[in-house]
């Protein structure tokens, strides 16, 4: 079968999320430090804190592969001509970067409400509106270029991200991914690295592709924040 289209981009950065949260090593922080100072006064040893261990949500993982991915993206897209050198600037990544904390809000908002149909310059709920209003105000949003990005969400950002709801994940939406140019979305469980996300014309949604045996091999659709309503073409 035959259809026409447009390359969008090609995947770089994928989750492959199990159904259980994730766990990982956390940072001791300074009432951490003073907990085990008193502990130690105290003779009561606690361990130390390197050594505790955080239960992170699918949400809390795909946000540090979303922050991992900042600084590479916004050199690919200079590399590439997207953001021209000259324009490179502190002004430019801190824009760069706020306008993917954006992208990010709608991949939480299509994960935990799977049916919705609201777009991002759209008429919204109330609901919304005050989501994305607590969203932008804990952006976390670095200075310039050299600043050094915390992976991990911030307590107000983590409390903003609960408040949505839990991700309502089904057999499209499984996997967050992230393309070389920065595209982020959802994807089906089977999608890997090096995948194509493209747009088919008469189909309403972006599809991943896979080169196999000199053609593209359909593996399903998928969410792109930014390129769900005709914004690609533009």
């Amino acid at each position: 079968m035959l259809a026409l289209g447009v390359f969008l981009d090609e995947v770089s950065n994928i989750s492959q999320n199990p159904r259980e949260p994730l766990e990982i090593e956390t940072r001791p922080g300074l009432f951490d430090c003073f907990y085990q100072f008193l502990s130690w006064l105290c003779l009561n040893p606690q361990p130390q804190p390197r050594d505790v261990v955080q239960r992170v949500s699918r949400a809390e993982k795909w946000y540090i592969i979303f922050r991992k991915s900042l600084k590479p993206t916004y050199e690919h897209q200079i590399d590439n001509r997207i953001i021209p050198k000259e324009k490179a600037n502190k002004r430019s990544f801190r824009r760069f970067c706020r306008q993917q904390h954006i992208h990010f809000f709608w991949i939480l908002h299509r994960a935990t409400n799977v049916q919705s149909h609201e777009r991002p310059w759209g008429i919204q709920t109330l609901e919304t509106e005050d989501f994305l209003r607590q969203w932008r105000a804990h952006g976390d949003i670095p200075e310039h270029y050299s600043s050094t990005l915390d992976e991990e969400m911030t307590p107000d950002l983590r409390l903003v991200c609960r408040s949505m709801g839990p991700i309502q994940i089904n057999e499209n939406y499984t996997n967050f991914f992230v393309t070389r140019e920065g595209y982020m979305g959802l994807g089906p469980t089977r999608m890997r690295t090096q995948d194509r996300i493209c747009l088919l014309y008469g189909c309403d949604v972006p599809v991943v592709l896979r080169w196999e045996k000199f053609r593209n091999v359909l593996v399903g659709q998928c969410y792109v924040a930014g390129a769900m309503f005709g914004e690609a073409f533009d």
